[in-house]
């Protein structure tokens, strides 16, 4: 038997017992897009550390945002 001969008997023997390739590559793009929701959520947490703390220290010095509403500038 040559090799060409085994090679193909192992592939149909492999492809009986694994996904078919459209459902192999659908994962890979299932993991990257898992990684890549990973990485923009620890990028977007790390960006909006300053906003956080402005806002707590807002809160802080008016004691209540309401007040924000009766400082802002009224258009005119």
């Amino acid at each position: 038997m040559s090799a060409t001969v085994q090679g193909n008997e192992v592939r149909k023997i492999l492809a009986q017992f694994d996904a078919p390739a459209f459902v192999r590559r659908a994962r890979g793009v299932e993991v990257a897009d898992e990684l890549l929701d990973a990485v923009l959520t620890r990028h977007r947490e790390e960006w909006l550390d300053m906003p956080r703390i402005r806002l707590a220290q807002l809160h802080a010095l008016l004691g209540d945002l309401q007040r924000l509403a009766q400082l802002r500038c009224s258009p005119g």
